[in-house]
């Protein structure tokens, strides 16, 4: 008889007396262990058998055991295999890793190392980029998949990338520039490698954002880390520098509705030269002398003077006695409004939602700084919007955020101050989403600012900056790169920046730097908590971009050499690249708009992002990653919303809870719970 097999236990545990804190200097394969994660791997010896064996039963009628699969096929999934590397220039334009901190929004590096899709500004809408398309007779939502039928497209709100400086020749940092471009996706890191034969230097760049399994205020920065290695292929002494360049994204969306200024400033300090990019308050006086314009309020039941094609917007405004219990309150102002659902003909949403139209408006001269209006509706750019048109141009577009609900919005026309316009009310959407409201369009001369500045969910700060010991050079503006130290602007008006650092290199040597983008906008106004500021935990931790930056550039050693060591025992490892590689990458959510932690530490989720009501039970229980990487979140969640806001007294855990409520439970959901607090007992 074979001798029975002594129980395993991790390093430093004993089932009598406990599992003792790991001793310093730990190891890499230590390290590994240290992460349940490690363990999630191994088939523990000595627990009890749960299920089977079973006798034959209906499934085995449908799913036979043998599966008559290819035992080559069986035998390959065992091999190590290779790291798989992209340079094809199709696959590089289709990559999109997520190098954002956990919690703290989204932003992807692409195939060739640009930073792209940012979702840091709260918009919190169904989808980065919302896109609804027809595919094989279907409509397909950004719910559905449309983004995996038809991926998204590189696309960046705001200007920002590198370029390499050497023998007067700049180089950007892209596919379109470099010979060869090569990318390697180890997550949370990502590395892509950049050579030409017209360039002498080879540049090795390594994206991420810090993640340490175990220590989750570390891994949730609102920050991403560029860090270039340069190589010299020459025999020559070499001088070059790597530039990085960002336009000031503060008030991204709302800079055209408010008064204020954006402000770049340089910052030195003994570890850090940075690009702090803000936005202030106007000292002007923006209440105006002209008195307002009442454009159109719609109180009437047709839409005349106004014309309109299609079915969408029906024979005229609609009272709110008339709008579909669904939809909810309008906020129309007044007893009528335009809404492209409630007046479109059909017996239910799709059939509403499918049709399409257009209303135009008489001409008129621009006579005040503003065109304010209340919307709401898709959030679907240039298909369910309102369009300025002046002297035949398109010049500016609202659109509503993906709620019914219309909010109080407004467009900066004063530049085209006497010229003739005319506006343009757009539903081209036939699915989700596919409608428009509108109401009360008023000219005036005030900003149409619903909330101070520093309340806009896109108020905040951005911050590039160099983490190299010296000082390297910064300005404020790329007009004034040597002398500029600060630089204000309108905030309607672009603002650029940029920091450089400069390297020596020898004949066949090589040097390193490192630049940190960070972000604050700590304004998130969750329209699942009706509106509700609850805000981000970083939000707690820090007071603007800078802070992040600084905070890093501070800890440098640490966040950046344990996150490599991180992803070097990750890999360093017998087990097939392609485990490794889906075992991993699915973390990635937690650094999407799909998750959030707010300011007093709850963690939140959509089971997709910004579409269905959060943390549902039946879809997040059966995550594993965060419950083992960073268990402090799991544990927090079960006391604090499974047993306790959520917990009813005849013992039901409420599938989907808001702030202070839930719903009914979800019976997987509900065992689920209860499992996780096994699990989260046995993390501890």
């Amino acid at each position: 008889m074979s001798k029975e097999k002594e129980p395993y236990y991790p390093t430093g545990c004993d089932p009598e007396e406990g599992c003792q804190s790991l001793p310093a200097g730990i190891d890499r394969r230590d390290f590994l262990k240290a992460s349940a994660l490690g363990a999630a791997f191994a088939m523990v010896p000595g627990m009890p058998v749960f299920a089977g064996p079973f006798n034959e039963n209906d499934y085995l009628k449908h799913i036979p055991a043998d599966k008559k699969l290819d035992p080559e096929w069986v035998k390959s999934l065992f091999v190590r295999g290779e790291k798989e590397k992209y340079s094809d220039p199709v696959a590089l334009s289709h990559i999109g890793m997520p190098v954002g901190g956990l919690f703290a929004g989204t932003v992807y590096l692409s195939g060739d190392g640009r930073l792209w899709l940012w979702d840091i500004f709260n918009k919190d809408q169904e989808g980065i980029r919302p896109k609804t398309i027809d595919y094989n007779g279907q409509t397909v939502r950004t719910r559905d998949g449309s983004n995996y039928v038809e991926p998204a497209e590189f696309y960046s709100p705001f200007q920002t990338g590198f370029e390499l400086l050497v023998n007067d020749e700049v180089w950007p940092l892209n596919r379109e520039t470099f010979e060869f471009v090569e990318f390697t996706g180890f997550y949370p890191m990502a590395r892509v490698r950049y050579t030409d034969p017209g360039c002498p230097v080879e540049v090795y760049l390594e994206a991420f954002s810090p993640f340490i399994p175990g220590r989750v205020d570390d891994s949730s920065l609102p920050a991403t880390i560029m860090s270039f290695r340069l190589v010299n292929k020459s025999n020559l002494e070499l001088s070059c520098t790597v530039r990085g360049f960002v336009e000031n994204p503060v008030c991204i969306d709302s800079a055209d509705e408010h008064g204020g200024r954006r402000l770049n400033r340089i910052i030195h300090k003994k570890r850090i030269t940075a690009l702090h990019c803000e936005a202030i308050t106007s000292k002007i006086n923006t209440r105006s002398k002209r008195k307002d314009i009442l454009f159109d309020d719609f109180e009437r039941s047709t839409y005349s003077p106004w014309t309109v094609s299609g079915k969408a917007f029906g024979s005229g405004p609609v009272d709110q006695d008339e709008v579909p219990d669904y939809q909810g309150n309008l906020n129309i102002q007044g007893d009528r409004a335009v809404n492209s659902h409630s007046a479109a003909p059909g017996s239910d949403v799709g059939e509403k939602d499918a049709q399409i139209g257009k209303l135009v408006s008489p001409e008129f001269t621009l006579s005040r700084k503003y065109i304010t209006c209340y919307i709401g509706g898709g959030a679907h750019s240039g298909k369910t919007c309102l369009q300025v048109i002046v002297e035949g141009e398109l010049v500016a577009s609202l659109t509503g955020r993906n709620a019914n609900g219309m909010e109080l919005s407004g467009i900066n026309v004063a530049k085209w101050e006497g010229k003739t316009a005319h506006l343009e009310l757009i539903d081209e959407v036939s699915g989700g989403w596919g409608n428009i409201g509108l109401d009360h369009i008023v000219f005036t001369d005030a900003a149409p600012a619903s909330k101070p500045l520093d309340e806009l969910r896109d108020f905040g700060s951005f911050c590039l900056a160099s983490l190299n010991t010296k000082k390297d050079k910064g300005s404020a503006h790329e007009d004034h790169v040597e002398l500029a130290r600060s630089k204000s602007v309108k905030l309607s008006d672009p603002l650029m920046g940029e920091v450089k650092s400069t390297v020596e290199l020898h004949p066949g040597g090589e040097n390193y730097t490192d630049f940190a983008l960070s972000w604050y906008f700590p304004n998130f106004y969750g329209r699942d908590f009706g509106g509700v500021k609850v805000g981000h935990h970083y939000a707690g931790r820090f007071k603007s971009a800078f802070d992040v930056a600084n905070y890093i550039a501070r800890n440098k050693d640490h966040l950046l050499g344990t996150t490599r060591k991180w992803v070097d025992t990750w890999y360093d490892s017998s087990l097939p690249y392609w485990l490794l590689d889906r075992t991993m990458a699915n973390t990635s959510t937690l650094a999407t708009t799909t998750c959030y932690r707010h300011r007093d530490g709850r963690f939140w989720a959509w089971e997709g992002i910004g579409c269905c009501t959060g943390t549902c039970t039946h879809v997040w229980h059966y995550a594993q990653a965060v419950g083992r990487l960073f268990p402090e979140i799991e544990r927090d969640q079960r006391e604090r919303v499974d047993f306790g806001m959520a917990l009813k007294d005849n013992g039901e855990i409420g599938y989907r809870t808001l702030l202070d409520s839930s719903m009914g439970p979800a019976y997987d959901g509900q065992c689920g719970r209860i499992i996780g607090a096994y699990r989260e007992h046995q993390m501890c």
